[in-house]
């Protein structure tokens, strides 16, 4: 399988500059540093875009491929940026893959599009995604934090305020490799070439993959033809779940209340503080973020327990 990525980070290019640390995902086994095995160059038009891509040759090329042996249906990716020699921030983007079609996955969505009148070539957008621009959608880092399109982007911020850590889910369908590397766009010749690909060797034997900041729980076995993989449950404090299923779709689920589509144990407050230890910048945000949704809801957000 083909994974096509494109690492980016947005922030002026004279008044914050920015410098790749590393990149690293657990699950294809890669760890790759900056300054050794990737740079980061300006592809586009917008300039204010810094790209990861392979060190080699002068060329700005649009983002990294890997060449993994099997198809890998969920994976973690996490970039690394030096910021203005200040203070580091840390990319971390979930990928889903939704289908098992063909053999090569993209995240630049220019991509994705059918040709009108070439039969070959159907849309892959999501539907999670259709009618939404590009710039609003496909992962990126950034300096500073911009209004986002819902939700499905978390911010952390240091004492001065400064974006520290941003983290976000991505779908994706499977796509043709020929997408890759024929002519089927104008910017194919800035996609990195099959001889530049990094070969994944996958999880070290006995090492599993990290939990990556989620709770996840198996959902009702009668419901299990309805979606390709297990759903994903984020537990906000106050015993409110919040359920995001493969195919983008969301939902709140209280505790209290007889579940209607998944299993959602309640936590006692021994497991709750523990499992909250362990990520508690990203859920106090997450918390925050969410207090609106929650209100539509008509649910009270309850008071978390380090405000106790």
């Amino acid at each position: 399988m083909l994974i096509h990525l494109t690492p980016r980070i947005f922030g002026h290019r004279t008044a914050e500059p920015c410098s790749l640390i590393d990149l690293t995902c657990a699950e294809l086994g890669l760890s790759l540093m900056g300054g050794t095995d990737l740079t980061a160059r300006r592809p586009y038009l917008n300039k204010n875009y810094l790209v990861a891509c392979r060190k080699v040759g002068q060329k700005a090329i649009q983002g990294v491929l890997i060449d993994t042996p099997k198809l890998v249906r969920d994976f973690t990716v996490v970039t690394r940026w030096n910021v203005e020699g200040s203070h580091i921030a840390t990319h971390r983007v979930r990928y889903l893959v939704l289908d098992e079609e063909f053999d090569a996955v993209s995240d630049n969505m220019m991509l994705w599009h059918a040709i009108h009148g070439d039969e070959r070539w159907k849309t892959r957008i999501p539907d999670l995604y259709l009618g939404i621009a590009h710039v609003a959608v496909q992962p990126r880092m950034d300096v500073k934090p911009r209004r986002e399109r819902s939700d499905a982007v978390v911010y952390a911020f240091d004492e001065q305020g400064c974006v520290v850590e941003r983290s976000e889910t991505f779908l994706m369908h499977t796509i043709e490799r020929e997408r890759l590397h024929g002519h089927y766009c104008s910017n194919n010749e800035r996609i990195p070439g099959i001889e530049a690909a990094f070969v994944a060797p996958g999880p070290a034997d006995g090492v599993p993959a990290p939990d990556p900041q989620h709770r996840i729980w198996i959902f009702n076995p009668e419901e299990a033809a309805d979606y390709p993989c297990t759903t994903e449950v984020e537990i906000l404090l106050g015993g409110v779940g919040r359920v995001m299923y493969p195919d983008g779709m969301e939902q709140f689920v209280d505790d209290d209340a007889e579940p209607v589509h998944i299993y959602s144990p309640k936590l006692s407050k021994a497991e709750l503080e523990l499992f909250c230890e362990k990520n508690i910048a990203h859920y106090q945000a997450f918390h925050e973020a969410h207090e609106a949704q929650l209100a539509i809801c008509e649910r009270v957000p309850m008071t978390p327990f380090w405000e106790n």
